[in-house]
């Protein structure tokens, strides 16, 4: 019997995600100062202050 690995699992969702429509992206690509930033700005300071108080 094959042995299942966390890096299996993690290439069947990337495949089956792919599938969906959706991107791969590393780490670097989405970090705030990178290339592809996903939220920028006051944007960025709102999120992460409601993400704060979710959390208290």
């Amino acid at each position: 019997m094959a042995k299942l690995t966390e890096s299996t699992v993690e290439e069947a969702a990337l495949e089956w995600l792919n599938e969906l429509g959706y991107a791969v992206l590393h780490g670097p690509e989405i970090e705030p100062e990178g290339p592809r930033q996903i939220i920028s700005g006051a944007l960025r300071v709102k999120s992460t202050e409601r993400f704060v108080r979710s959390r208290a």
